[in-house]
């Protein structure tokens, strides 16, 4: 292919001035797909199709070659991360290791103006088989909370949801008449991806020393030269399934090889990869990374193996300079790249689509304007009564209380999605919850307020706050209440101070003055303590 149409600018550009680093895809009708410039040396300059990217009606895409000589591999990020799909993941709570699926959550549009109470009796079931069944609510479903995962038992019969209850008529139920594959008991794989080990779909291709988690009947166990940990058993329709955290060998035997193919996946060589090391300014509108002029990027660049080169393109503004990069033997090499000028900045390994790097460059923003962006950011914020406090302004926040009347408490997260993390320390012990939404983490202070001696509430990003609560005595009219005897006895002393009965113990010569002891001094040191320990102090 002599020509491709430049995704940036979508022009049409001929090989022999394509530039190193720009994206490129093919200008056939109905096509579509990525294409790059191969390293050629007798050749002419010209564009071949990534493997799997063209389509049957472009007359310039080969499928068993690659679209120009290049062999066709396995896809190695080929997961179940489609948000409208079923899912199987594997996830650990408190030191335990269980299956769980993803389902997809409702659409806003769907959803519009029902309310949480009609969400109340609608659930998803999901089965597999008539011993494996368990049901979510619809209001672990509603956008802006995240795509819903629920444990499950394993089981090698499919996976299938279906929507049950009562719903609002706006949103479609067919949404969650979905199905999966379930296990396969000679090995399912599961891949670390954002967090996350998802499971990989058949015939994904694997990297050689990958470390991926394997979930199979125990009797069919792995390669022992490839297994790292086992972790537990799990028992479920019949069959014991065993959990084990496996290393693909950088240079697997034939065993090793055989294993891959009986659980479904080819080895693959690791692709170039870039990494951005130095933590944005921010995050621009397409999702790049938003640096200030002069700051410097430092990346780092993955190679697919020990001691080897490659050809980096940098590119920013009109000009573009190539490099050769030299890799050490831990298949690693650090770039930094001083930003001098606005706009976008491209930064990739020459013919590699999964080491493409965009950067843009932009203006240092005045404090004010910086101030004024802030002010107006999300963030964690807390109503007691008539106190509002947000994190950012103050690393403690002083509560004044009472015991007669508990203020209201109201929160709010910064988003809908966020969670936040309460502790609160209460006569000598902490108490600890986490993912609570605003309206948990407002029941949460509302509880310990009277009693604990410090609350604090993690928003992640959203910011942090730390509140002391203060207990107060209300304070009352003491001529209107005699009822409590240490203000009666207060008033007594007024009445007779008032008539000039100032009356002074005399004291031997020789002797100080001693200090004023009398009964309600001592009730008075005793409350005070009281109260003290009571709000957790000394």
């Amino acid at each position: 292919m002599q020509h491709a149409a430049d995704l940036h600018t979508g022009k049409i550009v001929a090989a022999e001035n394509a530039l190193w680093g720009r994206v490129y895809v093919c200008p056939r009708p109905g096509c579509g797909g990525q294409v790059y410039l191969p390293h050629v040396s007798k050749q002419t300059p010209h564009f071949r199709h990534y493997p799997g990217e063209g389509t049957k009606e472009c007359d310039e895409y080969y499928p068993s070659n690659g679209g120009g000589g290049v062999s066709v591999v396995p896809i190695a990020g080929r997961i179940e991360d489609d948000p409208a799909e079923l899912g199987l993941l594997m996830v650990q709570v408190d030191g335990r290791w269980a299956l769980g699926i993803r389902l997809p959550e409702i659409p806003d549009a769907q959803l519009g103006s029902s309310s949480l109470k009609e969400l109340c009796n609608a659930f998803v079931e999901v089965s597999a088989g008539p011993g494996c069944s368990t049901r979510v609510s619809a209001l672990d479903l509603r956008p802006g909370i995240g795509i819903a995962r629920i444990d499950i038992l394993p089981s090698a019969q499919t996976f299938r949801t279906q929507a049950a209850g009562t719903w609002p008529v706006s949103i479609d139920k067919n949404i969650w008449k979905l199905e999966c594959k379930g296990l396969d008991v000679k090995g399912s794989l599961f891949r670390l991806r954002n967090g996350e080990w998802t499971r990989l779909l058949t015939g994904s291709g694997v990297y050689a020393g990958e470390v991926l988690l394997l979930i199979a009947d125990a009797r069919h166990t792995p390669p022992e030269s490839i297994v790292s940990a086992h972790h537990t058993q799990i028992a479920s329709d019949t069959v014991d399934w065993a959990i084990w955290e496996v290393r693909v060998p950088d240079q697997p035997s034939r065993t090793e090889l055989a294993w891959l193919a009986r659980v479904g996946h080819d080895l693959i060589p690791r692709p170039w990869r870039l990494e951005l090391v130095t933590p944005p300014r921010t995050i621009g509108d397409h999702g790049e990374p938003v640096f200030w002029i002069g700051d410097t990027a430092m990346l780092l660049i993955h190679a697919p193996r020990d001691a080897t080169q490659a050809h980096a393109a940098y590119k920013f503004g009109t000009n573009c300079y190539t490099s050769a990069i030299a890799v050490s033997n831990e298949r690693q090499a650090y770039v930094a790249i001083d930003l001098r000028q606005l706009g976008s900045t491209w930064f990739s390994i020459a013919g590699e689509r999964t080491a493409i790097l965009e950067l843009s460059v932009r203006f240092r923003p005045s404090d004010s304007k910086s101030r004024k962006a802030l002010e107006h950011a999300p963030r964690l914020r807390i109503w007691i009564g008539d106190l509002a406090f947000e994190s950012w302004q103050n690393a403690i926040n002083e509560v004044p209380v009472t015991h007669n009347s508990l203020p209201d408490v109201r929160a709010e997260l910064g988003t809908e999605c966020t969670r936040a993390q309460v502790r609160a320390w209460e006569r000598g012990k902490q108490r600890i919850s986490s993912g609570l939404d605003g309206l948990g983490v407002a029941k949460f202070i509302q509880e310990f307020l009277a009693t604990a001696s410090r609350i604090e509430v993690d928003a992640g990003n959203f910011g942090k706050l730390v509140l002391t609560p203060l207990m107060v005595i209300s304070s009352k009219d003491p001529r209107t209440d005699d009822s409590h005897r240490l203000r009666f006895y207060d008033r007594i002393l007024q009445s007779a101070n008032r008539a000039g009965n100032t009356h002074r113990p005399e004291t031997a010569p020789g002797w100080r003055p001693a200090k004023n002891a009398d009964s309600a001094a001592l009730v008075r040191g005793r409350l005070a303590q009281r109260r003290r320990r009571e709000v957790g102090g000394n």
